[in-house]
C-alpha cells in the first residue's frame, strides 16, 4: 500500500515540475531569440562595445545551456545530469567575470570558483571515463 502511494505521490509530482520545466524552456527560448534580435539590431546601429558584445553573448550562451539542459532532462527520462549544471555554473561565473573585471579581488574569487568546477568537472568525467571502462575493480565507491 506505501509503495502504492508513494508512486501515486511521484506521479502527482512530475506533472508541475515537468510543466514548470518546459514553460521556463519555451520562456528561455523567447528570450534568446529577443535578445539575439536587439544585440544584432545594436551592432547594425554602431551603439554597441565590444565589452558589452562580449556580454551579451555569454548571457544568450547561458540562456541556451539552460535550455540544452531542459531538454536533456526530457530526453534523459526526467533526469538532469550533473555535468550540464556545472556548464551552467562556469558559463555564468565567466560572465560575471567578465562584467566586473574591473574589481580585482572579485576577479580572482570567480577565477578560483571557475578552476574548482572545473576541477570537479574533470574528477567526474574521469571518475565516469574509469566505470564505464569496467577498472573500478569492484569498488563501488568509485
Amino acid at each position: 500500500m506505501k509503495t502504492n502511494f508513494r508512486k501515486l505521490l511521484v506521479k502527482i509530482l512530475h506533472y508541475p515540475t515537468a510543466g514548470i520545466l518546459f514553460s521556463i524552456g519555451v520562456l528561455l527560448l523567447g528570450l534568446i531569440f529577443k535578445n539575439f534580435y536587439f544585440l544584432v539590431i545594436d551592432a547594425f546601429a554602431g551603439s554597441l562595445n565590444s565589452h558589452t558584445v562580449v556580454e551579451e553573448v555569454f548571457l544568450i550562451f547561458l540562456q541556451i545551456e539552460i535550455v540544452a539542459a531542459i531538454k536533456i532532462y526530457f530526453a534523459a527520462n526526467f533526469h538532469f545530469p550533473l555535468r550540464f549544471l556545472l556548464y551552467v555554473s562556469i558559463t555564468d561565473l565567466i560572465r560575471h567575470l567578465i562584467i566586473r573585471r574591473d574589481e580585482p579581488v572579485t576577479a580572482i574569487f570567480f577565477a578560483g570558483a571557475i578552476a574548482i568546477i572545473i576541477g570537479a568537472l574533470s574528477l567526474w568525467e574521469f571518475k565516469n571515463a574509469k566505470l564505464s571502462n569496467g577498472e573500478h575493480d569492484g569498488n563501488p565507491e568509485l
